[in-house]
């Protein structure tokens, strides 16, 4: 995991197996190829981020659920190359669709509060959310506060 969080989609299997001090052949013989590994990592991760979501959502309340969910998203997403790049894929990544659907159903509950504008659509919400989070990455910037930042600025962006 640490690979990819550091790496990204550019990680490599031989990078994985040399930090699990192991052999490739070992890796392989548990995922059969990367996309495999990926996709494993990401359901962990998105299992994480459930977990550390779930007690700030609760105490949120539907209106300001969605805006508490981004900036915890991002504050994660800061060390996670990995989860960021799957998230930019959508759901073509195979991991990230309940990430995104969970992201829709928070942003629907506060445009009903009036705190999204009523135009913002799920294609909006991927738009301004992965665009926000895929420079830093290209940046290697890994500072929380600023990835805090970037959430603020999208959720500005979809403000009425």
């Amino acid at each position: 995991m640490e690979v990819f969080e550091e790496s990204g989609l550019q990680a490599t299997v031989p990078q994985i197996a040399e930090r699990a001090d192991m052999g490739k052949a070992t890796v392989y013989r548990s995922y059969p190829a990367k996309e495999d590994v990926v996709a494993a990592v990401a359901r962990h991760r998105l299992a994480e981020l459930d977990r550390v979501t779930a007690p700030a959502l609760q105490q949120a309340g539907a209106a300001r659920a969605f805006d508490t969910y981004v900036i915890l998203l991002f504050e994660n997403l800061a060390r996670d190359r990995l989860l960021c790049e799957t998230l930019a894929e959508g759901p073509s990544a195979g991991c990230t669709g309940p990430l995104l659907d969970r992201l829709t159903a928070l942003m629907n509950e506060a445009k009903a509060a009036d705190r999204v504008r009523p135009d913002a659509s799920p294609l909006d919400l991927r738009v301004v959310l992965c665009g926000m989070c895929l420079q830093p990455i290209k940046l290697e910037e890994r500072d929380p506060a600023l990835w805090r930042r970037y959430g603020e600025l999208t959720l500005r962006a979809l403000r009425p």
